[in-house]
């Protein structure tokens, strides 16, 4: 499972996913580093992974908690409720690739943000840094109630050194 490689891989490792539909979530519990390299789920060439939440409940598709030198590249995430791609915490050289992000929606008392850094790491803040979101499509999802939590692509609270660019939101 993804999981699996979630929790083993170690800095310089990249987790190929073949194509397929994954009835799953994971929590990337894991970090690379600088010397080592970043930790990569990425799509094998040609492929398109897709992560699937029917029936899964709420929650959210890919996550992270104060984890460094990771890349998601490749995936698609669709019909979640909730969150699609997120890392929140004391977030370090992180690069989200080349994700559709689609027919997501959220529950009272989730979000449904389909990409976010934010460094809250409750109940204090710390420090995010070296984000780049490139490439990534989302669309036909709803994130919220308009007066809250109604974002689609989300950077917030002290996040130092980001880069946005070439993403796709309707």
């Amino acid at each position: 499972t993804f999981q699996h490689g979630a929790n083993v891989m170690v800095p310089g490792d990249t987790l190929f996913a073949r194509a397929g539909t994954y009835a799953q979530r994971f929590t990337i519990n894991v970090s690379g580093s600088a010397g080592g390299g970043y930790i990569t789920f990425q799509n094998y060439p040609s492929e398109t992974p897709m992560i699937d939440g029917t029936g899964l409940g709420a929650g959210v598709a890919i996550q992270a908690f104060s984890k460094a030198y990771l890349k998601i590249v490749g995936f698609v995430v669709q019909n979640n409720l909730g969150g699609g791609i997120q890392f929140h915490g004391q977030s370090d050289h992180i690069e989200i690739r080349n994700n559709t992000i689609r027919n997501q929606t959220f529950q009272t008392g989730t979000d449904g943000h389909p990409i976010v850094v934010s460094s809250l790491c409750w109940p204090n803040l710390c420090h995010a840094s070296n984000i780049i979101i490139d490439g990534n499509l989302i669309h036909d999802v709803v994130t919220g109630i308009p007066e809250a939590f109604d974002e689609a692509l989300t950077v917030a609270w002290r996040v130092n050194g980001f880069t946005i660019t070439n993403n796709t939101l309707y």
